[in-house]
């Protein structure tokens, strides 16, 4: 099993990264139902609303506004202000509680593949990733919350909570651990390890950037009206699936104790 890559050893930055886009390959039909069926309408959303908020930015003259106090009152008292402070409110909602759904999905599938489930239906995995949404909603809330409090106090404080809950959707995905245990499951997952994970977190980070911009860079053309748009942006989401992966592939290394052993030797081939 695809697991003993991870037992026994402390997987490297530049080899998760290979396993991820082993993974990503051999995978690539569950991969990309999982573009089509959870980024897909999630990015079409987005698009809609924000055509919405385009729209109304259009009759905006900032120049015009910000000539005065008094034109910038009137602004930010008008229908149009408030109506497009809803809509992104909307996308806020979208990228806080929709879009981590998608690495609910990847980590369930990251983990089917590494312990040899590879028969289980995306049905399955996509059933399972929906009905975690009202433990992930409840999650994601406390984690703003207390992210609040962390960067109220300073950046720093704030920075380094980040680190110690960025397993908290693995938690809930891999662990079916609830709101509360998620968070602090994360934090015991990362340990006293925060510093060297959240260089390899940053690193991944990079990477995804890297591959989600050079995507709709290369594809920009295509983006000709709201469908070609969202199409788009969901092809570039592979740069998102494979951050996904490499942070699943990391927590699983914690989780099954390969992480605290310092074996330098690195695989280049991987099987299964």
């Amino acid at each position: 099993m695809f697991i003993n890559y991870l037992i026994g050893r402390r997987v490297g930055f530049f080899e998760a990264f290979r396993m991820a886009k082993h993974l990503f390959t051999k995978d690539f039909k569950n991969y990309a139902k999982v573009l089509g069926f959870i980024f897909l309408p999630i990015n079409f959303l987005t698009a809609v609303v924000n055509m919405f908020i385009m729209d109304l930015q259009s009759g905006f003259d900032i120049s015009v506004i910000l000539q005065s106090p008094e034109k910038l009152t009137a602004f930010m008292s008008s229908a149009e202000y408030a109506l497009m402070n809803r809509y992104s409110f909307i996308v806020m909602i979208i990228e806080l509680f929709f879009v981590p759904l998608t690495t609910i999905a990847i980590s369930i599938l990251v983990y089917n593949y590494c312990y040899g489930k590879t028969e289980v239906p995306f049905k399955n995995v996509f059933v399972d990733t929906i009905s975690k949404g009202s433990t992930l909603i409840f999650a994601t809330i406390i984690y703003i919350l207390l992210l609040s409090v962390g960067f109220m106090l300073l950046v720093i404080p704030g920075f380094i909570f980040v680190i110690f809950t960025s397993f908290y959707i693995q938690c809930i995905a891999l662990k079916n651990d609830g709101p509360f245990r998620c968070i602090k499951s994360s934090f015991k997952v990362v340990g006293k390890r925060w510093l060297s994970i959240a260089v390899k977190l940053i690193g991944f980070y990079f990477i995804n950037v890297i591959i989600t911009n050079g995507i709709a860079i290369v594809l920009g053309f295509m983006a000709t009206n709201l469908f070609t748009a969202a199409i788009v942006t969901t092809i570039a989401s592979v740069g998102q699936i494979i951050y996904a992966i490499c942070v699943a592939l990391l927590f699983l290394n914690i989780e099954t104790g390969g992480y605290a052993i310092k074996d330098k030797n690195e695989i280049d081939e991987f099987e299964q």
